[in-house]
């Protein structure tokens, strides 16, 4: 896992990321829960934290 200071600003972006998962799926005329963009957006984060150098 990265070091807190490493995660903070991948962290920081979690509700920017909800919104977009929304919006994205307004677009594309789909209905989206924010819970089902919140789940999406834990596995962005996940993938960004596993993918940051340590």
């Amino acid at each position: 896992m990265p070091s807190h200071e490493q995660q903070l600003p991948i962290l920081i972006t979690f509700q920017t990321r909800v919104t977009q998962q929304i919006v994205l799926a307004a677009q594309e005329n789909r209905t989206m829960t924010r819970v089902q963009a919140e789940k999406i957006a834990w596995q962005q984060l996940e993938e960004d934290l596993f993918h940051c150098p340590k």
